[in-house]
């Protein structure tokens, strides 16, 4: 099927990665196995395909200059990133939800690192907007009574760090990324139960997307 065809040219590369020793590839390759298979409904098997990818990028390194070790030290952390995100998803299916918090703290950390050592802040408005919808849905879990705890501390975090999103994405012009974040405050207005502004942001949303 569909998934099979994806999956063949990914293990393809891993094995061709693997047999060159690099690394890095092979940390990558590995990321995407873990999407790939989540998105199946296989977590077990996402969680130790993203597990070896943050293992294999620990140790990957490259020899050569100076300046070819930065960029590829860059490259490695948003793979890294990217990687802990997708765990952090994993965890969250899984229903360990401290898990899932701290490992997409780690995601965002890396990230912060990268805006300020290069001045990349596109990864990073994304992924305090993966942020502010994680924990729009750890709210609504509160809500659902599925889940013990504060729903008001997740929703005051997504606030927070949609408009973190919001303020980057407008400084550097991301249009669709904007959008974005609009939609995850159209969510935030209908728990509040503010039901003009929720509209109001979702009409945002969809035109820009239209």
């Amino acid at each position: 099927g569909e998934w099979e065809i994806a999956e063949e040219p990914l293990s393809l590369a891993l094995t061709i990665f693997r047999e060159m020793g690099d690394r890095l590839g092979e940390a990558e390759t590995l990321m995407h196995l873990g999407i790939l298979h989540r998105q199946k409904g296989n977590l077990d098997e996402a969680m130790d395909d993203l597990l070896t990818s943050l293992r294999r990028g620990r140790y990957a390194g490259p020899a050569g200059r100076e300046k070819e070790k930065f960029r590829f030290g860059i490259t490695n952390k948003r793979i890294t990133a990217e990687a802990f995100y997708q765990l952090a998803l994993v965890y969250e299916d899984y229903g360990n939800y401290k898990k899932a918090k701290t490992t997409l703290h780690k995601s965002e950390t890396t990230l912060t690192d990268i805006a300020v050592t290069v001045g990349d802040f596109w990864e990073l408005a994304k992924i305090n907007n993966r942020s502010a919808a994680f924990y729009v849905r750890m709210a609504q879990r509160v809500l659902d009574k599925e889940l013990k705890g504060k729903g008001g501390e997740d929703l005051e975090k997504a606030i927070e760090k949609n408009a973190q999103s919001y303020r980057l994405r407008r400084k550097i012009g991301d249009r669709i990324g904007f959008a974005k974040t609009r939609e995850v405050a159209g969510s935030i207005y209908q728990m509040q139960g503010d039901w003009p502004r929720a509209e109001k942001s979702l009409r945002k949303a969809r035109d820009i997307f239209s």
